[in-house]
């Protein structure tokens, strides 16, 4: 991978014949490739716009930054310089970030109202907290699994995945919040999983045992974690009764994780056998983002914004 210094990189941009849209990892220029090219293919053009990832940036000048912070820094480097400079570049300069919680009030756990970011001109930023909360659908997981495990699962799984998905994005939900309120995000990927969720007949709800395995990787929770995360659920449900806007709440990875770990759970239900409910909640998570990818191109545009107007923009 080439590195760039950071003025490097800005003369980069400039010099390219097209526009460059720049994204905060390898997985957001892989799908809005995707998605670009099936645009390119619809209108028989190939466009000259190049989507890049923060990462090719390896300057002194970034160091220390997360990669939103970098793309932050980078815009700002831009908007630093003199005209006619400044407005050359910026005419060609785009950039994907993930909006994370930003601008949303978390002081008292699973909000009752949300509200989409808004967006800038060449500025995007995803409607959820990261670009991997495009894929939390019904028809997403319902296409992966009858493509992967259709010798495993029945109609009757699919049919129960439908009425019961709202109350798997409720719970990853407050799972997320949870663990944000308890800065345990970066040490909780993978803990959760098909064993450490059940239902209870109208819900689901975390698994006391998911504390005994976060605390062996050094994490103290509060007492009442397990408690919040399923009261955090209840009060998802109470306001919301489909998985809008929980889908865009979750965290991104843990999110997602707690998704699956729900459908795995009800796939045991469902008697699949534990090799392959494991599989369903934990397996294959490269398989799992391109297939849902390829899915997203699929859906309608309006569950895709900004995503089309950063490809439109970049094909401009």
């Amino acid at each position: 991978m080439q590195g760039y210094s950071l003025s490097g990189y800005i003369n980069t941009v400039l010099r390219r014949s097209g526009k460059t849209l720049l994204t905060e990892g390898v997985s957001d220029r892989t799908i809005i490739n995707r998605l670009k090219l099936d645009k390119e293919e619809e209108r028989q053009i190939s466009s000259k716009g190049v989507v890049d990832c923060v990462q090719i940036i390896t300057g002194t000048e970034l160091h220390g930054l997360g990669n939103k912070a970098r793309i932050g820094a980078i815009r700002s480097a831009i908007e630093a310089l003199t005209s006619p400079t400044k407005e050359l570049v910026l005419a060609k300069f785009g950039s994907l970030t993930d909006r994370e919680w930003d601008g949303i009030p978390l002081n008292n756990g699973v909000p009752n109202q949300w509200t989409p970011p808004t967006q800038g001109p060449g500025s995007f930023t995803t409607i959820g907290h990261s670009i991997e909360n495009y894929f939390f659908s019904i028809s997403s997981a319902a296409a992966y699994l009858k493509q992967s495990y259709p010798d495993e699962i029945s109609a009757e799984f699919l049919r129960d995945l439908g009425s019961r998905f709202h109350k798997m994005v409720a719970l990853a939900t407050a799972y997320s919040l949870e663990l944000k309120a308890a800065s345990a995000l970066g040490r909780s990927d993978g803990a959760i999983c098909e064993k450490r969720v059940s239902w209870s007949g109208n819900r689901y709800q975390l698994d006391q045992s998911l504390v005994q395995v976060l605390s062996h990787r050094g994490l103290q929770l509060p007492v009442n974690f397990v408690p919040s995360v399923n009261s955090g659920a209840d009060t998802y449900l109470a306001a919301f009764q489909t998985a809008e806007p929980g889908r865009w709440l979750c965290h991104g990875h843990l999110g997602e994780q707690a998704i699956w770990a729900c459908i795995g759970n009800l796939a045991e239900e469902h008697n699949v056998t534990a090799d392959v409910a494991n599989a369903i909640a934990k397996g294959s998570r490269e398989g799992k983002l391109k297939h849902a990818a390829n899915h997203l191109c699929v859906v309608p545009v309006g569950e895709r914004q900004p995503l089309d107007d950063a490809i439109a923009w970049i094909q401009s």
